[in-house]
């Protein structure tokens, strides 16, 4: 757990440091409920933020949470999110069996999201972790891309739009007889 009001420095440059060193679950504990500020949070690597004052079984939740999340099996060969499939060792994309050619940044900017499907990632988070941090602050970048890609995989609701906060893959409903059709 880290504060965001530490005596001698950022909670936030420390949540960045542990997340550039180490891949353990970071829960921020702050008294500042500032939208603005827990976006930061969460954008600087934090897996997730309790607000003071808190109850202390909700904190454990959150703990028993983020643990869970972290202590995942090894990455799979594959991700499948709906009718999309992502060959992780070939780097193939297919949608209702049929390849979708999307360039590297795509590639990557899908796997990111396909991870965890239904997971609201921030503006800030998808270009870190796309682009690298440099890009933090371009999200004109993010929605370029985005709009390529929807049109690529044929529906621009996969990635569903979260005004002011980020995006997400929504998987879509399979219908087997649909599959097949153009």
């Amino acid at each position: 757990m880290v504060d965001l009001n530490l005596p001698d420095g950022s909670g936030i440059g420390l949540v960045k440091q542990l997340r550039s060193a180490m891949s353990v679950p970071i829960i921020v504990v702050t008294a500042d409920t500032n939208e603005r500020s827990l976006i930061e949070c969460l954008d600087a690597g934090a897996d997730d933020y309790v607000t003071k004052p808190f109850r202390v079984n909700e904190l454990m939740a959150r703990v028993r949470s983020a643990l869970r999340r972290r202590s995942r099996a090894p990455e799979p060969d594959r991700i499948v999110v709906g009718s999309i499939t992502i060959d992780l060792d070939e780097g193939r994309v297919t949608r209702f069996g049929a390849d979708v050619r999307l360039t590297p940044t795509e590639y990557r900017l899908l796997v990111q999201l396909a991870r965890f499907p239904n997971r609201v990632f921030t503006h800030g988070m998808i270009l870190s972790a796309v682009w690298g941090p440099e890009y933090a602050s371009e999200p004109h970048v993010l929605r370029v891309t985005l709009n390529r890609m929807r049109a690529k995989l044929g529906d621009p609701q996969v990635i569903e739009n979260r005004p002011a906060i980020g995006y997400t893959l929504t998987p879509d409903v399979v219908d087997s007889d649909t599959i097949g059709e153009t």
